[in-house]
């Protein structure tokens, strides 16, 4: 069985976060999951999101659509490789699923017997603006009910980008909706022990080995390209349209 690579916690921009998980889905030779943080803290927003009117905060849009998130008390992770290691092309949502999965069996090592939202159960307003404003069908859900994570994806031709935010604690940036470990289990729980238990929860799931490992060369050199892209403000102004299925924008 080939193995995966681990690209292990570490902080970031925001927009250095965005550059290297296009970088990712861009280059990576076998499946990668990367786990990170942001700092300072920030706004992204999906693809085709506006700006909220005077945002003065840290900001960054993203490749892939969905709501928008505050980044700060959390472990995101990042899922890149070609279709034919990840799903087939017509089982997007499978990949959601035994993605989501992996955040379950994290979250069990913290005592916390989390579920993914079945289809029908949604309720409220569609489409808010905050991605934790209201659960949606796939998201995993805290024992309280509320969403602790969700994801979103984008495809390149061939090639898959699957990646998701997990809450240590909930801002009230991110709407009513949502949760993190802290208002769960009323404790702190460090971010580096959150995404050792992803890192070991995502191996269950997929069954498959995780490897340590660093960016190769070619894509340290494209991640510092792409940094440009996502500080500028013609990426960050434009507004593109959701064409992927689970809120992702697709190259074919």
């Amino acid at each position: 069985m080939i193995s995966w690579r681990l690209l292990t916690f570490s902080w970031h921009g925001a927009a250095e976060n965005m550059a290297l998980d296009e970088t990712l889905l861009r280059l990576a030779p076998r499946p990668t999951l990367r786990l990170y943080g942001w700092r300072p803290g920030a706004l992204s927003i999906g693809y085709s999101q506006e700006i909220p009117e005077g945002w003065k905060d840290p900001l960054v849009r993203r490749q892939t659509g969905g709501g928008a998130i505050w980044h700060e008390r959390e472990v995101t992770y990042s899922l890149t490789g070609h279709e034919d290691d990840l799903a087939s092309r017509n089982d997007i949502r499978g990949l959601y699923r035994r993605a989501h999965a992996g955040v379950i069996r994290a979250m069990a090592e913290f005592g916390l017997e989390c579920r993914v939202q079945e289809e029908g159960e949604a309720r409220g307003k569609d489409d808010p603006f905050a991605c934790f404003e209201k659960p949606a069908a796939g998201d995993v859900l805290a024992p309280s009910g509320k969403k602790i994570a969700g994801s979103a994806q984008r495809r390149l031709r061939k090639r898959l980008l699957v990646h998701g935010s997990v809450m240590l604690s909930h801002d009230r940036r991110n709407g009513r909706g949502g949760t993190g470990l802290k208002e769960e289990l009323d404790r702190e729980v460090e971010p580096e022990a959150l995404a050792d238990a992803l890192g070991r929860g995502f191996a269950e799931a997929f069954r498959v080995p995780l490897e340590p490992a660093s960016l190769m060369e070619e894509e340290e050199a494209l991640a510092e390209r792409l940094l440009a892209k996502y500080e500028s403000e013609a990426w960050t102004r434009r507004k593109g349209s959701d064409e992927g299925e689970g809120g992702g924008a697709d190259d074919e």
